[in-house]
C-alpha cells in the first residue's frame, strides 16, 4: 500500500504545482483550474483512501473511477491549451495586450 500512497502523492504534487501556476495568472484560467482541481481531488483522494483503509477491493473501484477524474484532468489541460491557442492567434492578429499574453506566459512565450 506504500506504492499506492506514493503514487497519490506524486500525482497530487505535480498537479498542485500546475494549480499554483494557474492561480498566479488570475481569473483567465479559472475553468481549467477547477477541472484540474476536481480531477486531482477525486483521483488522489481515492488512492489515499485505498492506502489508508488497506481495503484491496478498492483497487478495482479506483481503477474504474479513475476514468472520470482522469477525464477531468485532461479537460483542464485541454481548456488551458485552447485558451493559449486563442491568445496566440489574438496576439498575432491584433497585437499583444496584457490580457492575451497571460496564457502565453505560462508556456514561456
Amino acid at each position: 500500500m506504500l506504492d499506492v500512497w506514493n503514487k497519490a502523492v506524486l500525482y497530487h504534487f505535480i498537479h498542485a504545482i500546475a494549480l499554483f501556476v494557474l492561480a498566479l495568472y488570475g481569473t483567465a484560467n479559472r475553468g481549467a483550474w477547477w477541472l484540474l482541481f476536481a480531477g486531482i481531488f477525486l483521483f488522489s483522494g481515492s488512492l489515499y483512501l485505498m492506502a489508508l483503509t488497506n481495503l484491496h477491493w478498492l483497487g478495482a473501484v479506483t481503477a474504474r473511477r479513475s476514468l472520470f477524474p482522469g477525464r477531468l484532468g485532461v479537460a483542464g489541460y485541454r481548456t488551458l491549451e485552447i485558451m493559449t491557442v486563442e491568445a496566440a492567434v489574438s496576439a498575432a492578429l491584433w497585437g499583444s495586450s496584457q490580457a492575451t499574453r497571460l496564457p502565453l506566459q505560462l508556456l514561456g512565450v
